[in-house]
């Protein structure tokens, strides 16, 4: 009896021990309440058959199991969430440098002549060209 309670509280302590850590993965964090949640069930079930240390070492190991399966669906789940997070704003980038480029491009138009290859710049310079180029024409 002494050795299962003593086992039982090495088992607590450990667990606990462990959640002071901030550096525990998803997985580690579930085992930890399972093994918690099922040492606490184990314990109350073991108790039924007067075997609570019993029932506690081996609610624990089927606890900290299913805790640890929970944990590492979840942490699946947020890693694949990070990675469209940063492909989200990869793209959103892109999309900002895109616009800024293509407001560059229309400040900055650049328009040749295709007489005199005379270059013109912005829109506004074009629709002299055009005029000026359609009065020459009607002169000859």
């Amino acid at each position: 009896m002494k050795y299962k309670r003593a086992a039982f509280t090495v088992l607590v302590l450990v667990i606990l021990g462990s959640f002071g850590c901030t550096d525990l993965t998803t997985t580690q964090k579930g085992a930890g309440i399972g093994a918690l949640g099922g040492a606490a069930a184990g314990g109350l079930v073991g108790s039924a058959v007067h075997r609570p240390g019993t029932g506690a070492l081996i609610g624990g190991g089927l606890g900290a199991g299913a805790g640890a399966l929970i944990g590492n669906q979840l942490q699946g789940q947020h890693e694949v969430q990070q990675q469209q997070q940063e492909q989200i704003n990869r793209q959103s980038a892109e999309l900002q440098r895109q616009r800024e480029e293509i407001q560059r491009i229309k400040a900055e138009r650049v328009l040749i002549s295709p007489q005199s290859g005379t270059k013109l710049i912005h829109s506004q310079a074009r629709v002299t060209c055009v005029a000026a180029h359609k009065s020459m024409r009607n002169k000859n």
